[in-house]
């Protein structure tokens, strides 16, 4: 979109406004369906079934948005192990994409004001978007490129284990050179019951 400059004194329309407001910040894109979940009424948001081993959250990512913002709120997650994680999977809305992942957090122990790496080799599980114990579970993060034939991006992943005082902060990618449409969401055990999933779109 084309930014209009206005003068001193001029006239600010509702044309105007409704262009600018059409035109500026995330926009919620609402999935064509969820497997194990369905879309909250009214909204374009996700929600899972009770005690699923994991969702989709079809057609979501189209040649509209080259990059999205994924929230994930208030899910309840049946494992309150310390080291339970949330994994996320590119997906074509037919299957997940089972290899070349790649994630490396660096692990913030605030009791003992320490920092240690963990890291992950290319993986079939998928890139981890969140640790998490305790019965709920949210996070945000970036998709880049997940639409284009190339390496899908995840810039800015985090996570919080409520229960051993660490914090993770890192980047994942899943290594292959193909568009996707969708995403998948599994905990690395147990199972997960409601929540609240959105995708995003940044304007262009």
């Amino acid at each position: 979109m084309a930014i209009k400059t206005f003068s001193t004194g001029e006239v600010l329309t509702a044309s105007d406004t409704n262009t600018y407001l059409a035109n500026a910040g995330l926009v919620a894109v609402t999935p064509s369906a969820v497997t194990n979940g369905t879309i909250v009424s009214g909204t374009a948001s996700a929600t899972a079934n009770s005690a699923v081993s994991s969702i989709v959250l079809k057609d979501v990512f189209n040649s509209t948005y080259d990059s999205y913002r994924v929230v994930i709120s208030n899910l309840t997650m049946s494992s309150t192990a310390a080291g339970t994680v949330i994994y996320c999977k590119m997906h074509d809305g037919t299957n997940p994409a089972s290899t070349n992942y790649n994630y490396a957090f660096a692990r913030i122990d605030i009791a003992a004001t320490t920092v240690a790496g963990t890291t992950a080799a290319l993986g079939t599980n998928g890139v981890i978007v969140g640790y998490g114990t305790g019965d709920k579970f949210g996070t945000a993060f970036d998709v880049v490129n997940p639409n284009l034939a190339t390496h899908t991006l995840f810039p800015q992943i985090s996570g919080v284990n409520a229960s051993t005082g660490y914090m993770y902060q890192g980047a994942g990618m899943h290594q292959t050179s193909t568009a996707y449409t969708a995403l998948q969401f599994a905990p690395s055990t147990g199972t997960i019951t409601g929540g609240v999933f959105t995708v995003y779109g940044y304007r262009k």
